[in-house]
This record gives structure tokens, C-alpha cells and sequence, in this order.
């Protein structure tokens, strides 16, 4: 049926098409290949903004978010010093919140306010960061993985 049905559209295609004239035929025929280019180009952007990974991060989707070993020692420390200790840091500490130490980091970790604040769930801490954009996709599940095995000092 399906198959039938095509046949019948190619050959009204077909009919249409013959009935042009040559300037007309031109035109179609650019105007069909303009199309062709600007899906072609919507194809390959939108297939960028999917992956494979749903943790990849929104700033580069092409890359892939390693979760598979989260350290307090390196992943951590780097999210929080990329996005926490221009004012979490210890020779800072705005409103005491101290980010840059273990015990710092763990004291917020156990009262709940790490991950609420940089969740932004406005539940136990202020957003964060603070009038900054958001921590990417894959850093806040990097947080959420290591609190999720116990915030290990590692």
C-alpha cells in the first residue's frame, strides 16, 4: 500500500515536473537543493546538541563527562576551585563558608547545603554561584556522585 502510494506521488512529481518550463525547472531545481542544504545544516546542528552520554556538559556536548572516579583530591577540589573559592576560599570565606579544605567542604556537605546550593533548589543554601552562570551538568554530577558514596576524603 505504502509502496503504491509513493509510485503515485513520484508520478504526479513526474507530470508537475514535466509540465515546467526550463526557467521554472531551474528554479525548482535550485530552490529543492537550497532545501536540501538548509536541513543538511539543521541535521548536523541538532545532532551535535544530542549525545550519547546524558551527562555530557552544556557547554560541549561532544565531550563526555568521566564520572567513573570522583575524587575529593582532584575532580572536587577542581570543580570548587573553578567555581566556589573566588569567594569560598579560605582567605575569604564570604559568610563563613569555607571551600578550599576538606573539613570545609565536608562540614557543608554534611548539613545539606553544598548540593542545595549549587543545585540552586533554594532549599538549605542560597544558589550558587552567586551572579555567575550555573556549574555545568557534568561538575554538579561529579558533586553528587562523591556525596552520594559518603563524600570521601580521597
Amino acid at each position: 500500500m505504502a509502496s503504491a502510494a509513493g509510485y503515485a506521488a513520484f508520478e504526479l512529481g513526474v507530470a508537475y515536473f514535466g509540465s515546467m518550463n526550463t526557467q521554472s525547472r531551474k528554479r525548482s531545481s535550485a530552490l529543492r537543493w537550497h532545501l536540501v542544504g538548509v536541513l543538511l545544516v539543521l541535521g548536523i546542528g541538532l545532532s551535535r546538541c544530542v549525545s550519547d552520554d546524558p551527562i555530557a556538559t552544556p557547554e560541549d556536548s561532544s565531550a563526555l563527562c568521566d564520572t567513573m572516579t570522583v575524587r575529593f583530591s582532584a575532580e572536587i577540589r577542581d570543580v570548587l576551585r573553578r567555581h566556589c573559592w573566588e569567594c569560598h576560599a579560605s582567605s575569604i570565606a564570604t559568610a563563613g563558608v569555607i571551600l578550599d579544605t576538606y573539613n570545609g567542604v565536608n562540614a557543608r556537605v554534611t548539613s545539606g547545603q553544598l548540593l542545595s546550593a549549587v543545585r540552586q533548589d533554594n532549599r538549605l543554601a542560597r544558589p550558587m554561584p552567586n551572579a555567575r552562570p550555573r556549574i555545568p551538568l557534568c561538575d554538579l554530577r561529579k558533586i553528587e556522585i562523591w556525596v552520594a558514596a559518603g563524600a570521601p576524603n580521597n
